[in-house]
C-alpha cells in the first residue's frame, strides 16, 4: 500500500508533464487548417477540390493531407516549416529519393516543387485565416486560402 502511495504521485506528475505543443508554443500556427480555396493564376484547377486538403502545424513539422470521400487520408506530405519576415518556408529536402512516392515529398496536388524549400509569401495572416502565395518554376501564381479548424 505504501508503494502505491509513492507511485501514484509520480504517475500523476508524469501525465501532467505531457504537452500538446511538442515542447514549444508556436503561437497561432499550431493546429489544423482547412483549405477552402486554391487558385492558379486566378482560377481553381479543373477537377480539383481544395476543401479536401488539410494543413497541420506542430513544432517545426507540417503535414499536408489530401482527404478522400470518407475523410480517410488518400495522400499526405510531411515536411518542416519556418516563418520569417513575411514568408512561410516549407522544406521538402529531407527525403533523398524525391520520386513522388514518399510521404516526405512535397504535396504534388498543390503544385509545390519536390526536393526543395518552397517560399510562400504571407499575404494575409490572422488567428483564424491566412492566405499564402507561391510562384511555381513555370511562373504560375498560386494562392492558398486557409481557415483554422482547431
Amino acid at each position: 500500500m505504501k508503494a502505491i502511495r509513492l507511485l501514484a504521485p509520480l504517475i500523476a506528475a508524469a501525465a501532467a508533464t505531457g504537452c500538446t505543443h511538442n515542447d514549444g508554443d508556436i503561437g497561432p500556427w499550431f493546429g489544423c487548417w482547412a483549405m477552402p480555396e486554391m487558385t492558379v493564376d486566378g482560377q481553381c484547377p479543373d477537377g480539383f477540390d481544395p476543401t479536401a486538403t488539410v494543413w497541420e502545424f506542430q513544432s517545426d513539422l507540417v503535414r499536408i493531407s489530401l482527404l478522400g470521400s470518407h475523410h480517410d487520408v488518400d495522400a499526405q506530405s510531411w515536411g518542416t516549416w519556418r516563418e520569417d519576415n513575411g514568408h512561410l518556408y516549407l522544406d521538402y529536402t529531407h527525403n533523398g529519393a524525391h520520386d513522388g512516392t514518399s510521404e516526405y515529398d512535397a504535396p504534388a496536388w498543390l503544385m509545390i516543387e519536390n526536393g526543395a524549400t518552397a517560399d510562400l509569401s504571407i499575404i494575409e495572416y490572422g488567428k483564424r485565416r491566412m492566405r499564402l502565395e507561391y510562384t511555381t518554376a513555370d511562373g504560375e501564381k498560386i494562392i492558398y486560402t486557409l481557415k483554422k479548424t482547431w
